[in-house]
């Protein structure tokens, strides 16, 4: 189950940064000020830009929190395999 844990955990951070990636590239394609806001000040700016620009923004969002939710997901296979061995 530790094996399987962390195998989701980098597959779900994996997703999550492809995710993460491609709203900054959103941002971008909507303008450069979007773009480096985004870039250089992720959870604000970028939670402000997928309110402000849903339509543009919600295939990155939406796969970015899939990726968070398998990470969790695996953690959390992680941590009753673990308990489970001891």
């Amino acid at each position: 189950m530790v094996i399987l844990g962390s195998a989701l955990i980098l597959v779900g951070a994996a997703i999550a940064a492809i995710g993460a990636i491609w709203l900054v590239f959103t941002a971008f394609q909507e303008s450069i000020m979007w773009g480096f806001g985004v870039f250089l000040l992720f959870p604000i700016v970028g939670l402000i830009f997928a309110i402000m620009q849903w339509n543009e923004a919600k295939k990155p969002v939406l796969t970015h929190l899939a990726g968070l939710a398998v990470a969790i997901i695996g953690a959390a296979v992680r941590i009753c395999g673990e308990r489970a061995v001891a």
